[in-house]
């Protein structure tokens, strides 16, 4: 391939016949996916669900792009997508993968579920994994998970961003002072 940085951006040069000769290709935004949108409603502590916070997230860094969204409820992903517009929204993730082709993908899913959806999301030619904790239900589940991706190469990671929240701070520093 060949490299083009003059603008700042990395860039290859690929023929129709995929030789790296021809048309520019910019790649300069890695595309996010997100399995499991959730409810709308404000929930615990007045926040959406999770699958908001993973797509906030990501729509404030400009080296990405919310590129889809998948959930099994027509009404979340309707108030999804218009909370965040250009998203296309999917109510089959395996849908999703094949015509997004994301880089990275945010598994949002409820814990039972999470399994299946990893390993096609690591399946589904996806660099990096994001899954919301508990990674899994028991341990042979988490090792299959584990041992899938380290097949495919795919780079996985487990969410345990709560702990550095202000509750959770609060709560930590309470039962640290409480005399034993």
């Amino acid at each position: 391939a060949r490299m083009n940085n003059s603008s700042g951006k990395k860039s290859f040069q690929r023929s129709a016949a995929g030789n790296n000769i021809g048309e520019t290709i910019q790649m300069d935004k890695l595309k996010w996916a997100v399995v499991g949108c959730g409810n709308s409603k404000p929930g615990k502590g007045g926040a959406h669900s999770i699958g908001y916070c993973h797509a906030s997230a990501v729509s404030r860094n400009a080296k990405l792009v919310l590129a889809g969204v998948v959930d099994c409820s027509e009404q979340n992903l309707h108030d999804f997508m218009a909370e965040f517009p250009g998203v296309k929204g999917y109510a089959d993730y395996k849908q999703m993968f094949a015509e997004v082709k994301p880089d990275i993908i945010s598994i949002c899913t409820w814990a039972r579920d999470r399994e299946t959806h990893a390993v096609d999301a690591i399946h589904s030619g996806a660099k990096a994994v994001l899954i919301e904790k508990p990674l899994a239900l028991s341990v042979d589940s988490a090792k299959r998970i584990l041992a899938e991706g380290q097949k495919c190469g795919v780079r996985l990671f487990v969410n345990h961003q709560r702990r550095y929240g202000l509750p959770f701070r609060e709560f930590r520093k309470a039962v640290l002072e409480t005399p034993s």
